[in-house]
């Protein structure tokens, strides 16, 4: 388990995502991009509204959108 604080992410933001469409190229690359985003500390793919549920780490409320904005978008 890491310590938030000590590696300058104290702050835990859930955030869901949901894919323009369900094709599963799409979906592959979504993970991808999660894979490879070290605020992402874990990645559900759900069922419901949402495709995704994502648990990150991140410095402040400031740095939110910072964070998962280049992944998602």
């Amino acid at each position: 388990m890491l310590n938030e604080r000590a590696i300058g992410r104290p702050l835990t933001v859930i955030v869901e995502v949901t894919a323009e469409n369900e094709k599963l190229d799409l979906l592959d690359e979504l993970k991808r991009r999660f894979l490879n985003c070290h605020q992402v500390q874990q990645c559900y793919h759900v069922t419901g509204e949402a495709d995704f549920i994502l648990i990150m780490a991140t410095r402040d409320h400031g740095r939110v959108y910072v964070s998962y904005a280049p992944i998602i978008f």
